[in-house]
């Protein structure tokens, strides 16, 4: 009953002072000086500001979820545009003796980001029984380029051809009169056919921006060394460089650095050996010379 009759006469205290003029013009400094007076309001007022900075101040005592972190999507690399050039001029040409029976297949195709262009040379089936090669020249415009690993732009070879590269060993070094080739042993399969042991190899230059990438491989007439691998790929030659200066003297300039073992001799078959680019391989029984 006290406390009833408290806030009874707490209510006839608090109603007067809001219908004084000052709450009515809505003045702060007057309502301060008014509430002030009063000690029951004053005591409320307090009360009520206090209740607002704890709840301000203390933190909720639920704790909340953790937010998943949020993480950028993955941007895809855009693939590169590409046109199929139709009947193009044959820029360069390889006259190797052990593939002049192989089929021979030439295309062409410009990017069109930035005016680069790939030429492929390819002789034969890469899974067939005699000599095969496929070579990929890119000579790079202003498109962007990224080498990447060896391993990856021999697989990309290998699948414009239609096959998959089943296995292969740890690259390995070979000097030709272009620059150092990364060169390295690859088995590659179409389809349920049993893999065939093939060599993968790539050059990528800066001056000039050429890329030389390809497949080779010997064939059941004979394994392919490292020895005829080079001797394979310096028969490449530029045919026409057209007002590409750089491409152009580049070629001049590597045909002082030509391979004379390699110039009008052809090998023949070696004893088997089991691996097709070692050193140690068996010398040729016979060399075959050409008039």
């Amino acid at each position: 009953m006290a406390f009833v009759d408290w806030q009874r006469k707490a209510a006839r205290q608090i109603r007067p002072v809001f219908r004084r003029p000052a709450f009515a013009a809505g003045g702060p400094l007057p309502a301060l000086r008014v509430v002030a007076k009063h000690p029951v309001l004053f005591s409320c007022t307090l009360a009520a500001v206090l209740a607002c900075l704890v709840v301000a101040l203390v933190p909720s005592a639920v704790p909340e979820t953790p937010k998943a972190a949020s993480l950028p999507a993955p941007v895809e690399p855009k693939a590169p545009a590409w046109l199929d050039v139709i009947k193009p001029i044959e820029i360069f040409s390889l006259e190797a003796a052990n593939l002049a029976k192989s089929t021979k297949l030439y295309k062409a195709r410009r990017s069109l980001d930035g005016g680069g262009r790939q030429d492929t040379l390819a002789f034969g089936t890469l899974t067939g029984d005699e000599p095969a090669l496929r070579l990929t020249l890119y000579r790079r415009g202003s498109e962007t380029y990224v080498a990447g690993p060896v391993f990856a732009a021999i697989a990309r070879i290998a699948a414009d051809a239609g096959l998959s590269v089943t296995r292969s060993g740890l690259p390995d070094v070979m000097a030709t009169r272009f620059g150092n080739f990364q060169v390295a042993a690859v088995a590659l399969s179409a389809g349920a056919t049993p893999a065939s042991p093939c060599s993968g190899f790539r050059l990528a230059l800066d001056a000039p921006a050429l890329t030389m990438t390809g497949l080779a491989c010997g064939g059941k007439a004979a394994d392919l060394t490292r020895e005829r691998l080079g001797c394979m790929l310096e028969r490449l030659d530029l045919v026409s460089g057209g007002d590409d200066r750089a491409l152009v003297e580049f070629f001049a300039s590597t045909e002082l650095k030509r391979n004379a073992a390699c110039t009008g001799m052809r090998l023949g078959p070696d004893e088997p050996h089991a691996a097709w680019l070692d050193d140690r391989a068996a010398t040729p029984r016979k060399i075959v010379r050409h008039r």
